[in-house]
């Protein structure tokens, strides 16, 4: 599980005099529905069942993140990077902007427009 509370996070990100720097952190199975995360460093963070519908990850950092089973429904993700992120299960119904390799979405069973 997490290693801060929701309340915890929402207390860094809005501190955060630039932008947050949440690299490595655990923040599985929290709560951040509607964040802005905007070009957050989350390399390598755990964001395992993580709720992240209606977020804003506009250029945020999320390689090598564990995203799986993660709620991204309707998330922001324009300019955002996942080079080397499991993105195993994850729900990216309606989010927008994202680009992901085609071996993240054999894992996680669907294929690119146009794809084999």
């Amino acid at each position: 599980m997490a290693e801060i509370t929701k309340e915890e996070l929402t207390l860094a990100v809005v501190s955060c005099k630039a932008y947050p720097k949440l690299a490595g952190i655990d923040l599985s199975g929290l709560n951040m529905r509607a964040f802005s995360l905007d070009k957050a460093d989350l390399r390598g963070a755990d964001l395992t069942e993580a709720d992240l519908t209606h977020a804003d990850l506009k250029g945020a950092i999320l390689d090598n993140a564990s995203l799986k089973r993660a709620s991204l429904r309707f998330t922001d993700l324009n300019n955002a990077s996942f080079i080397g992120a499991d993105l195993s299960g994850a729900d990216l119904g309606g989010a927008c902007g994202a680009t992901i390799s085609h071996s993240q979405y054999i894992s996680l069973a669907i294929k690119p427009e146009g794809g084999e």
